[in-house]
């Protein structure tokens, strides 16, 4: 446990470098107050704020969806007296003043950090002095952390790879803007100018990140004939889920009760729609994340042969990507389900704030595809400030 209020900041440093910036703005309101202000609030990721809830106790802290409130008179009464938690402040904010003056750049707050291996802080510096200033912290540290780590030379999966190095499961995955990133750092640190998707794929490749170990399975519940298995036909009796591989799709019927094909990007959702009953009228195939074979290959069989094609993803950016791959690649629109614009609007207080970069992103793709398929979605996200995660839905909520 971390002793001093300096110790606990420069804990939570390491993990979101934003902590630097509200720290000076504490700072600031302190000064021009002359006394500990009533509330600071934080723009903190969840591991960064649980170092202030550890050291401050969970009554100080308040999280909230992207970060949290500070009691700051009550922080100040857990230590003791004012003059310590501002001397700790003061002290957190001096170990990173950079070169006379305290750096605002987020590229610059993370150079301070000591712990760098060269390779990433190399690319550090390049990402500055190619016009990189300006963008949003927590991505730009996602990049670095993964930099760390594939320089430990071990094999690790993309997902695997995100939840590490601080981001989310999906950052590093195919089609996410972080996996664009992380290759364009490695192929300037391998001194390559090639640029292309399969580049940045070779040399994903080549320092061990994997993708899916799963790229011949696909999961599927429902009123599905699957012929020569030893589990039973009728998938919907089981009421349960089935893990098919490429080779047992060539023996597949549907049933002739069967509403349509619903599409759900992540397997947690997929297996709350068992829970509801879906499987009883609708076949279930789950697309964990971006379609592999397996998927395309049942998909294709699938879709031509119902009336309704239902896709429930998330409403991000990547999420509206895997829509658009699975419509592009079946030839067909698929109706949003529980992630359309108006869900986005009625769950506004669920959703996961948009960072900058995400933003400026949405933005780009909207004016590249302003009547692509979700791009009434992403409006919607950025008019409401956040994307809407399928894990939010609670089945108390459906009615």
């Amino acid at each position: 446990m971390t002793n001093t209020f300096a110790d606990c900041l420069e804990s939570a440093f390491e993990h979101d470098p934003r902590v630097l910036v509200d720290a000076r703005r504490l700072n600031r309101f302190w000064k021009q107050s002359t006394s500990p202000p009533a509330r600071w609030t934080v723009r903190w990721t969840v591991p960064a704020l649980e170092h202030l809830r550890g050291w401050a106790g969970m009554d100080v802290v308040r999280p909230f969806h992207g970060g949290g409130r500070v009691d700051v008179p009550g922080l100040v009464h857990k230590v003791g007296n004012p003059e310590t938690v501002y001397s700790g402040l003061l002290s957190f904010l001096s170990a990173h003043t950079v070169t006379g003056s305290v750096t605002t750049d987020p590229v610059d707050v993370l150079l301070t950090q000591p712990h760098w291996s060269d390779n990433t802080r190399r690319w550090l510096h390049h990402h500055r002095d190619v016009g990189g200033r300006g963008v949003d912290a927590v991505p730009l540290m996602a990049v670095a952390r993964a930099l760390e780590w594939i320089g430990q030379g071990r094999p690790i999966h993309a997902s695997v790879l995100g939840a590490r190095a601080g981001a989310t499961s999906k950052f590093f995955r195919p089609g996410a803007p972080g996996r664009h990133r992380l290759a364009q750092a490695l192929l300037f640190l391998k001194g390559s100018s090639d640029c292309s998707e399969e580049a940045e794929e070779s040399v994903l490749s080549d320092v061990g990140v994997e993708g899916s170990a799963t790229a011949y399975t696909v999961l599927v519940a429902g009123s599905l004939t699957v012929g020569g298995l030893d589990f039973p036909a009728r998938l919907a009796e089981r009421h349960q889920a089935v893990s098919l591989t490429l080779q047992n799709l060539s023996d597949v019927t549907v049933a002739s009760n069967v509403v349509g094909v619903l599409t759900v990007e992540n397997e947690a959702p997929f297996l709350a729609c068992l829970t509801e009953g879906f499987h009883d009228r609708w076949i279930l195939v789950a697309t964990s994340g971006f379609p592999n074979r397996a998927v395309l290959s049942l998909l294709r069989f699938l879709v031509p042969q119902t009336k309704t094609w239902h896709h429930w993803g998330d409403t991000d950016l990547a999420g509206v990507r895997i829509a658009r791959l699975l419509s592009e690649s079946l030839g067909r629109v698929p109706d949003f389900f529980r992630c359309g614009p108006d869900d986005v609007r009625r769950w506004r207080s669920r959703l996961i704030p948009l960072t900058q970069d995400e933003r400026q992103t949405m933005a780009m793709d909207l004016r590249q595809n302003p009547r692509g398929l979700g791009a009434d979605v992403l409006r919607a996200d950025l008019a409401e400030g956040g994307w809407l995660e399928q894990e939010a839905w609670q089945k108390v909520d459906l009615g």
